[in-house]
């Protein structure tokens, strides 16, 4: 069995609590360390109704081992931002489609990864969350 054309997320606490629909269609909310060393990211993926890729909005909000104080109040203010700013927004699952880019050194893409040893595997960057079978949105670090 291959990996689906539409790759299913599970809204859940933690690590995917920020992602949903809303009128114009998905989204996909996070604050995240990646790219530069302890570069701390806050950025929004939206996506269409079928689950294709749109735009992103994607601010870097300082560079630190650990988010916390002033650092940590501004991430979160941005991210409550992006999402606020969201009509008819609902925090749920979703599904969507392979999409792949790079900002400011950092790669932002969900890629088919399967290979013969790993098996059917869809890979979310720079998260690392890894989909696979059953496709249940449900994933692997």
């Amino acid at each position: 069995m291959a990996a689906p054309t539409l790759i299913p997320i599970a809204c859940e606490p933690y690590r995917t609590e920020t992602i949903g629909r809303y009128r114009d269609g998905q989204f996909f909310a996070k604050i995240l360390r990646a790219g530069r060393p302890n570069g701390w990211y806050v950025y929004m993926h939206l996506f269409d109704h079928e689950g294709n890729y749109v735009s992103s909005d994607i601010t870097m909000v300082g560079e630190a081992d650990v988010l916390q104080g002033e650092m940590r109040e501004r991430a979160e203010r941005r991210l409550a931002e992006l999402v606020a700013g969201l009509p008819e927004r609902e925090f749920c699952d979703i599904a969507i489609r392979l999409f792949e880019f790079d900002h400011d050194g950092v790669r932002f893409a969900l890629v088919d990864e399967s290979e013969p040893e790993r098996g059917d595997w869809v890979e979310l960057y720079p998260e690392r969350y890894g989909f696979h079978e059953p496709w249940d949105g449900l994933y692997d670090t």
